[in-house]
This record gives C-alpha cells, structure tokens and sequence, in this order.
C-alpha cells in the first residue's frame, strides 16, 4: 500500500524585523516647548520695555551730578599735622619733630643723627644736617652775584663745581637750586635767595634714606613751607599795621616795631655819652647789651640820640653842615619826617639831623637788617625847641 502521504507542516516565515522607526513626537510635548519659548518672549519683552520706560524716566528728571571726594596725598597729611614750626622775627618753617633744631649766631640747623638700622648701635652713627645761612649783603647785588660770591671760587679751591642749576621759587621769590658734587649716596643740595638785601644759603649733608634721615624729603618740606614773616606777597612789602609803636616822650620821637621784637633802655649801659639808648631784642632771648669792643650784645636794633662829638668835645652842626658832610662820606642824602638824614648802605644804619647839638642813630646788627627800613619810614620826630 502506498505509503500515507503525511500532510507537511507548513512552516511560517519568519519575519525579518526592521530597524525601528523614529517615534513622533506625542501630542502632548509640543506644547511644552512652545510655553517655554512663548515664555522666553514674553521675558524678554517685559524687561526691554522695564528699560526703555526707566530711561525715559532719567532722561525726564535732572541729572545729579556725583560728589567727588578728594584724598589728601601722605605728603600733604604730614604738611597739615605733626610737624613743628620754627618762626623768627624775619620767617619761618615747619620740620619733622624728629629733627633738632639749634640756632647760632645768625645760622639755624636742623640735625638728624641715623644708623644703618634701628638696631644697631655699634657702627658709626651719621649726623644729617640741613643749614640756613643768613648774610647781610654790604651792597645791592644780583642773584647770580650772589651765586657767583658763595660759589664762584669752588672750582678753583675745591675743584667742584656744581651741577644741575634750575631756578624755583621760596616763598614767592626767585631762587637757584643745584646739586653739589660729593662721594657717593651723599644727599647735597644747596638752594640760595636773596630778601630784603640779606642772602639766604640753605644746603643739606647727609644720607638720604640711610637709617630713616629721609633728608631729601625734609628738605623739600622745609623748602615749601619757607615764608617771610609779614610778607606781602602781593608787591613784596611788609606789612606794618599791626606792629607795636614805640614813643619816646622826651624827644618827641615815634616809630613802628616789629611785635616780635621787645626794647631795654640802654642808657648808661652802652659806651658813649647818649642822651638816650634803647636796644631791641628778640623775643624768648635774654638781653645783653654791648658794653664795647669784645663784648658783643645780641640787640638786633639800637636807637641811639647823640651830640655830635669831635673827640670828647661837642661840636655843633647845623642842617646845612650835616648835610654837607653826607656828601663828603658818600651816604645816600634822604628825608625823614621832615628832617635830613643819612643812609649807611654798608650797615644798613640811619642817622638823622635833630637839631645842631642832637642826631638820632639807628643802628641794625643781623636779621635787624630785614626791617630797618620800615622803621624808620614810620618814625615821626617832632623836635623840642
């Protein structure tokens, strides 16, 4: 028999599968993204709106100008406190407090002894000094006559010359500043002035910013703060208002001081048969008249009324004779009050014709040189009959 012919299973293809398809986007995330955006927008909008209404509003209001608040530099902290000042009847100055100040004879010195460091006190110390030389010219002279005077002579004696000359000015007048050539490290300057027909030479010797000196700075500092006591810097005269008055009432004579000045009656004291003497003294000093050659007094002004004198004798001179004899000495001829007078231009000294047996002498010694001048324009004499 035939074989039954098995029905064949019929197999199912098997399915190939595809790579998967990209899914889109379900309804309900478009809109999410679009809120954002839309969101974005309206941000946007707002704040660009918030900033043109704001300028708008600036622009319609008056702008206030900022306040600037300005900020003292250090050195012009140190200038307005903490330092000393030093005054004398012609100027003044201000130093550090650091500094010694010693005054002789005409001459004032600042001192600063320093060291390496703070510490250490076994190596040699160095004294920094600042110096202001004070000299009576015995005649009218230029201020480079007077450079020519002090320094001229330097490169002959000393083979040194000096070397970046520029000129300044202290206290509103002219002035030449320059270095002095010496060893290395050295801070030597020199700056020299004339006022009043008296010439001034401030110089310094000393190690800049060697153990703290900081000479160069105080220089500087004295240098800027310099100022003629009563200096009209407007035309360069003194003001006298406020000066005290001294009257002699015997004679009839009256002039301006300086109120930094006080008198002594000399009579007696000084040499000479004066009918009256009186010295001037600075103020804070103890007086001490000269009583003649080898005692030197440190009165910077005398007042002195005399008889003319030949020898021991009195030898009347009338306003003719007196006049005539100011010729033969070559003084300048002036008017005082009213009265013929002399003028000294080698020591800076007055004498007037009072009557034929009296003459009124004013006689200036140092700084008492700076305001003669102005005494004697302001001195009334009324002779007694």
């Amino acid at each position: 028999m035939d074989p039954v012919e098995q029905p064949q299973s019929i197999q199912q293809p098997q399915s190939v599968q595809s790579p998967p398809l990209p899914v889109p986007p379900s309804p309900s995330t478009i809109p999410k993204i679009l809120l954002i955006i839309f969101a974005l927008l309206i941000v946007t909008a707002l704040t660009a709106g918030a900033y043109i209404f704001g300028t708008k509003q600036n622009q319609s209001q008056p702008i206030q100008k900022q306040q600037t608040t300005m900020i003292p530099t250090p050195t012009l902290i140190e200038l307005l406190k903490g330092l000393n000042i030093y005054t004398s009847n012609t100027f003044s100055f201000k130093y550090p407090p650091d500094w010694k100040l010693t005054q002789i004879d005409s001459s004032v010195k600042l001192e600063k002894i320093t060291y390496p460091t703070s510490v250490d006190k076994q190596i040699q110390p160095y004294t920094n000094s600042i110096t202001i030389s004070i000299t009576p010219l015995q005649q009218s002279m230029s201020l480079n006559d007077f450079f020519t005077k002090d320094y001229g002579n330097d490169k002959v004696l000393y083979d040194i010359e000096v070397k970046n000359i520029k000129k300044i000015k202290v206290s509103d007048i002219d002035a030449l500043q320059f270095e002095i050539p010496g060893a290395s490290g050295y801070y030597t300057m020199a700056t020299l002035f004339i006022y009043n027909n008296v010439g001034y030479n401030i110089t310094t010797i000393g190690l800049d910013n060697w153990g703290g000196s900081n000479i160069g700075e105080t220089f500087q500092t004295l240098l800027s703060t310099f100022k003629f006591t009563n200096q009209n810097q407007a035309n360069g005269t003194t003001d006298t208002s406020f000066w005290k008055i001294y009257t002699n009432t015997k004679y009839n004579i009256s002039f301006k001081y300086p109120p930094t000045l006080y008198y002594k009656d000399a009579a007696g004291i000084a040499p000479g048969s004066y009918l009256a003497a009186v010295s001037f003294f600075a103020n804070g000093t103890v007086a001490h008249i000269s009583t003649g050659e080898g005692d030197q007094g440190n009165e910077l002004v005398d007042l002195v009324i005399v008889n003319p004198m030949d020898g021991s004798n009195i030898v009347p001179e009338t306003k003719e004779q007196f006049i005539q004899t100011t010729s033969v000495l070559k003084e300048k001829n002036i008017t005082v009050s009213g009265l013929p007078a002399r003028y000294d231009s080698n020591y800076h000294a007055y004498s007037i014709w009072y009557n034929d047996k009296m003459q009124v002498n004013l006689n200036p010694y140092g700084e008492g040189r700076n305001y003669t001048d102005q005494m004697v324009s302001s001195m009334q004499i009324n002779p007694v009959q």
